[in-house]
C-alpha cells in the first residue's frame, strides 16, 4: 500500500492546531526570563540598522535571537516572519547553542501561534513582538511558560505574561 503525505522543513512542531499536539510531542514548560520587562520592551531596537534589505525595499520581516546578555547574536530577515524565526533558531541550532534558556527571539511583525511553537520548540524564554499576538499565541505562551510582550515600539510593550 503506497502512503502519500506531505512533509515541510518546519520546526516538527507546525501545524498543530491545540496545545495538547505539543504536549504529546513531549514539549516542556521553557526556563523564566531573567530580563526585566523594560528589557525585554526595549529589544525591538536591536532590530535597527540590522535589516539592511529591509531598509532598501521595506518589504521583509526580521527576527533577532538575543542571548542572556542582552546581546543578538543572530539577526535574520525574510519575506516571511516565520521564515525568519526559523533561519535564527537554526543558525543557532547549528551553532550548538540549543536549547536557548533565558534567550529572547524578538520580530518584526505579528505573533502567531507558529511563532511561539518553534521558539518553546527550542526552549526560548520570552518573545517580543512589534505586532498583535493571536489568542492561541498568547494561550500557547500562558501553557509553556514563555514570557510574552507585543505592540512593543519605543520601549514600550504590552506584557502577556504566563500565569
Amino acid at each position: 500500500m503506497e502512503r502519500r503525505f506531505t512533509m515541510t522543513s518546519a520546526c516538527g512542531v507546525c501545524g498543530s492546531t491545540n496545545i495538547s499536539d505539543l504536549h504529546a510531542r513531549g514539549i516542556k514548560k521553557v526556563a523564566p526570563t531573567t530580563h526585566s520587562l523594560s528589557e525585554l520592551a526595549a529589544m525591538t531596537s536591536l532590530l535597527e540598522g540590522r535589516q539592511a534589505i529591509f531598509s532598501k525595499t521595506g518589504g521583509l520581516h526580521a527576527a533577532a535571537l538575543v542571548n542572556p546578555q542582552g546581546k543578538a547574536v543572530y539577526v535574520r530577515e525574510d519575506v516571511g516572519r516565520h521564515n525568519a524565526v526559523d533561519k535564527i533558531i537554526g543558525a543557532a541550532l547549528m551553532a550548538g547553542e540549543l536549547p536557548l534558556s533565558n534567550w529572547t527571539v524578538v520580530v518584526s511583525g505579528r505573533v502567531g501561534y507558529e511563532i511561539i511553537q518553534k521558539s518553546v520548540a527550542a526552549g526560548v524564554s520570552a518573545l517580543v513582538g512589534v505586532s498583535a499576538p493571536t489568542s492561541l499565541a498568547i494561550d500557547l505562551a500562558h501553557e509553556f511558560g514563555l514570557t510574552l510582550m507585543a505592540f512593543a515600539r519605543d520601549g514600550k510593550a504590552k506584557q502577556f505574561l504566563p500565569s
